[in-house]
C-alpha cells in the first residue's frame, strides 16, 4: 500500500509539472495496448492425497504478454478485454508451463490532462495453467483453471494525438483448481490426488499504447 501511495504522489507531481489544463476528450475512443506483466505471489498450497489433506506455502512469479483493446464511455470510465500469455515459475522451478488468460477491467480516470493520465483500475479474469514436469525417471502434467481479481493504479502520457506508454501497479489474486493430472501418461484420478493453490502478490506492467 505504501508503494502505491508513493506511486500516486510522484505521478501527481509529474502531472502538475507536464501537463495543461485542456482534458481529454475520448469519448467514443478506442486505447489499444501491447506490453510485459510482472507477477510475484505468495502461494497457499492444498493438497489431498489418498485421504488427507496438507497445506503449505510457497513463493512464486509469473510473465505475461498482454494485449488489450479498451472503449472509452465517457472522458472519465472507460472498459475493455485483455489477453495474456506467459509462464509461471516457482523457487528452483526446472518445469516446463504455460499460462493463457482473459481479464475484462473497467477503469476510472481521475486525472486526466492534455497528455497525462492517472486511473483505477478494477478487473477479473479466466483462465488456465499447464504444468509439465520431464525428467530420466518419470514424467507428469498438471492442468488448472483459474479466476483472478485485482485492483491497481496506473499511468498513460501520449506523445501525440495516438501513440504514448503505460505504467501499471497492483494487487491480484488467483484462485487454482486443479483439472487433471498424468503421471508417465497415465490419468490419475483427482479422488486420490488434489492439488490447488491461491496465488496473492503484486503485479507489475508497462508498454506501448495506440490511441483512435
Amino acid at each position: 500500500m505504501k508503494k502505491l501511495i508513493f506511486l500516486f504522489a510522484f505521478l501527481g507531481l509529474l502531472i502538475s509539472q507536464t501537463a495543461s489544463a485542456q482534458v481529454f476528450s475520448e469519448k467514443g475512443k478506442f486505447i489499444a495496448t501491447a506490453g510485459l506483466k510482472l507477477g510475484f505471489y505468495k502461494n497457499d498450497i492444498t493438497l489431498y492425497a489418498f485421504g488427507s489433506d496438507s497445506t503449505g506455502t510457497d513463493t512464486t512469479g509469473a510473465f505475461y504478454y498482454p494485449i488489450s483493446l479498451e472503449y472509452c464511455i465517457t472522458n472519465r470510465i472507460s472498459a475493455g478485454i485483455t489477453y495474456r500469455a506467459g509462464r509461471y515459475f516457482e523457487d528452483d522451478d526446472q518445469s516446463n508451463n504455460k499460462v493463457g488468460a482473459f481479464d475484462m477491467h473497467a477503469t476510472f480516470h481521475f486525472m486526466k490532462k492534455e497528455r497525462n493520465d492517472l486511473y483505477a483500475r478494477f478487473q477479473i479474469g479466466f483462465g488456465n495453467l499447464n504444468i509439465k514436469n520431464i525428467d530420466d525417471i518419470a514424467s507428469s502434467e498438471g492442468n488448472w483453471s483459474f479466476g483472478s481479481a485485482g485492483l491497481s493504479i496506473g499511468y498513460q502520457h501520449t506523445f501525440g494525438e495516438h501513440v504514448g506508454f503505460y505504467l501499471n501497479l497492483g494487487r491480484a489474486n488467483y484462485n487454482l483448481t486443479q483439472k487433471d493430472l498424468y503421471f508417465n501418461g497415465e490419468r490419475v484420478d483427482t479422488a486420490d490426488i488434489k492439488w490447488d493453490m491461491k496465488l496473492r502478490g503484486t503485479e507489475f506492467s508497462f508498454g506501448l499504447l495506440g490511441r483512435f
